[in-house]
């Protein structure tokens, strides 16, 4: 596999994640968590993290949802808000 920073995050994936997390299925840490056991040094947590929250290679697509559908500036809004509570666990000042 490719490095994160080789491949980045499909809008696509960026959906699937969020809707993982924000169902309450799992969490950004344990996402993290079995990324960094499957892929060791090849994964990057921090540019994981950043290519969550990256706006420019995010282009509106049709997507048929099962549930309500959610835009891109929502699933933006959504990793902006847990990428800040997953650092605050490591990094307390990191809000400021």
């Amino acid at each position: 596999m490719k490095g994160t920073e080789e491949r980045g995050l499909s809008q696509l994936n960026r959906e699937l994640i969020a809707a993982r997390v924000s169902e309450g299925h799992t969490t950004l840490a344990k996402i993290i968590g079995m990324a960094d056991k499957k892929f060791g040094v090849e994964f990057n947590s921090r540019l994981f993290l950043e290519q969550l929250v990256l706006r420019d290679d995010i282009e509106d697509t049709e997507i048929k949802f099962l549930k309500l559908a959610v835009t891109c500036a929502a699933i933006l809004r959504f990793f902006e808000s847990a990428v800040v509570a997953y650092a605050g666990n490591f990094y307390p000042d990191s809000s400021k």
